[in-house]
């Protein structure tokens, strides 16, 4: 009893730090994202998370708004995660410390690079992606990079399949479906087996499951591909000479310090 009474009054204290200003905006945003908690305390547990990260947002916001940063964030379906279940769900990359790459040089050092690029004004970017609780990054930044050389090459942009790769490029290319994976090994598979097949053929599901790809509902196709160096100036040429680039970032403690702004960042 006295662990219940103890519960009581914590919960109590929780629930009077909340703004009650923000009922109104908590409900429509579970309500948004479907979102349904098992038990009274652990809402209460989410919706302090919510709260506080909705006071980090509109901090940064109103600094961004006076020019001391270059983006801005926004509540979306991550809003009521810890940075540590951030990091469990999201951050899988693995890098063995013995991992090396044999980059490709770009053709002209010199050129004259633009300012900026948005590919999405040439046609070369497909619809936002969630991959939801499965750590599939791998095969997401593996479509998005696909999607515009494909689009850039044929004309045609075609939404790929992420689950295509999550189910069929697995053991056999050193990928693990919701566990991470690395996408020159999941172009491998894509090389190997002459396709990919669409996101409407093979749907999403947040979940490994048996390999359902034959050539029939192949959408797409890779011959090959190129690893880009390691530094800010190379990635800046090849995202503005060829394309939509797969990328991934290393997960390490030092991304703990900037997980909330990639929880919470919001696409211009």
């Amino acid at each position: 009893m006295l662990g219940a009474s103890l519960l009581a009054v914590l919960c109590a204290t929780v629930w009077a730090e909340f703004d009650s200003r923000l009922d109104q905006e908590w409900d429509l945003w579970k309500k948004t994202h479907h979102k349904k908690y098992q038990n009274e305390v652990v809402e209460m547990f989410r919706r302090a998370l919510w709260e506080e990260n909705l006071n980090h947002i509109n901090a940064h916001n109103m600094e961004a708004s006076l020019g001391l940063h270059t983006y801005t964030l926004g509540v979306n379906h991550m809003s009521d995660l810890t940075k540590e279940e951030m990091l469990t769900l999201y951050a899988t990359l693995r890098l063995p410390k013995d991992f090396k790459i044999t980059p490709t040089p770009l053709q002209d050092r010199n050129e004259i690079l633009p300012d900026g690029v948005d590919w999405r004004e040439s046609g070369l970017v497909t619809s936002v992606k969630d991959q939801g609780e499965c750590g599939s990054c791998w095969a997401f930044s593996t479509v998005g990079a696909l999607e515009g050389l494909w689009a850039k090459t044929t004309g045609k942009l075609v939404d790929l399949s992420p689950q295509n790769l999550l189910d069929c490029a697995g053991l056999k290319y050193f990928n693990f479906g919701c566990l991470g994976g690395k996408m020159h090994r999941a172009l491998n598979y894509v090389i190997d087996n002459h396709g990919i097949a669409s996101e409407a053929s093979y749907p999403y599901t947040a979940e490994y499951s048996d390999c359902r790809y034959n050539a029939s509902i192949r959408a797409a196709n890779c011959s090959s591909y190129h690893f880009v160096s390691e530094d800010e100036l190379s990635l800046k040429e090849a995202t503005a000479t060829i394309g939509p680039i797969a990328v991934a970032i290393v997960a390490t403690d030092n991304l703990m310090q900037c997980v909330q702004q990639y929880q919470l960042y919001q696409a211009p």
